[in-house]
């Protein structure tokens, strides 16, 4: 006899928090998958947070569209509503002291400053004191971006280190492939996994792109033609048939791959204890945001098409 209910389970794992960028650039498909999820399939939401920030002084990380304030307190006060903690990409490394007066940025920190589990990706020192002393109810969680400038051994050491002093610590993509250093970490709660990251593993240019990113925020240099151009010359230097799920070590014709988890390797850190995981997405295309989204969070025979098609159909 056939079974035509719908599977139990409708989540990959029950017990992730996922931590999930589109703040301000994503927001549509975010609050639709938690509606869907919710309201239609009568699952947990998988989404703990959502994070990015406007193209504003204190932004790094991604490049991102201009809003108005309206917009921009519409936004925030949608995910209030439903209790959704958000996360400021303020991840500028170059920032000094008179940036601090930056009267936008502090108008985004006050916004949030109320909420429950809001928080800030950081990487500066110096703006992360300045949240400490002005508002000490806001999360600290130690960018990507700081890892990627530090010239120094990544180990357990380092990584600790990192954790007494933040709320949380992502891992720069790389160091999520060193097995024997996610296992030696202690409180693994304390760190965060980045599960779709499309730059090439070893990436090269990594620090030169951080340093433009955080330079255009600062308006130094760069007009926004000129960053989409820069973009696609250092993202896109490597084809897309090259970036084969390889092993990581693997040499294979030379083909190199991105730092995407496979299934494999997604329940490997998984099993080690981890349950932060982030997901990448500001910048992508609407068609390829809600498949990771479905793609990583969804129970995969079923239920990650079933959303998939009936967000890409409806509101795409």
């Amino acid at each position: 006899m056939l079974n035509l209910k719908l599977p139990e389970q409708k989540l990959r794992k029950k017990d992730i928090n996922w931590n999930v960028s589109g703040l301000f650039a994503q927001d549509r498909f975010i609050l639709a998958f938690i509606e869907i999820m919710t309201n239609f399939l009568d699952a947990p939401n998988p989404i703990s947070s959502v994070h990015g920030a406007p193209p504003l002084l204190w932004n790094s990380g991604r490049i991102t569209v201009n809003l108005d304030k309206d917009v921009i307190d519409a936004t925030l006060n949608q995910y209030s509503k439903i209790g959704m903690p958000v996360y400021l990409t303020f991840s500028n490394h170059l920032i000094e002291k008179d940036d601090l007066k930056d009267a936008s940025c502090n108008y985004l920190l006050d916004k949030i400053s109320d909420g429950e589990n809001n928080g800030v990706i950081i990487v500066s020192d110096l703006l992360a004191n300045y949240i400490r002393e002005r508002y000490p109810k806001l999360k600290l969680m130690s960018s990507i971006i700081r890892p990627t400038f530090y010239d120094g051994v990544r180990d357990k050491n380092y990584y600790e280190s990192l954790a007494e002093i933040f709320d949380c610590v992502v891992f720069l993509p790389d160091d999520i492939f060193n097995f024997d250093l996610l296992q030696s970490l202690k409180n693994k709660n304390k760190f965060e996994v980045i599960a779709n990251e499309p730059c090439l593993y070893g990436c090269k240019t990594r620090r030169l792109h951080y340093s433009f990113l955080a330079q255009y925020s600062k308006r130094d240099i760069f007009l926004e033609d000129k960053s989409r151009n820069f973009e696609m010359k250092i993202c896109k230097a490597k084809p897309f048939f090259k970036q084969i799920n390889l092993h990581i070590g693997q040499d294979n014709d030379n083909r190199a791959r991105n730092c995407n988890l496979n299934d494999k390797e997604f329940d490997e850190i998984y099993n080690m204890g981890f349950r932060r995981f982030k997901l990448q997405g500001r910048n992508e295309s609407p068609q390829s945001f809600i498949y990771d989204l479905t793609k990583y969070m969804l129970e995969p025979d079923f239920i990650a098409p079933l959303v998939f098609k009936h967000m890409v159909t409806y509101l795409v």
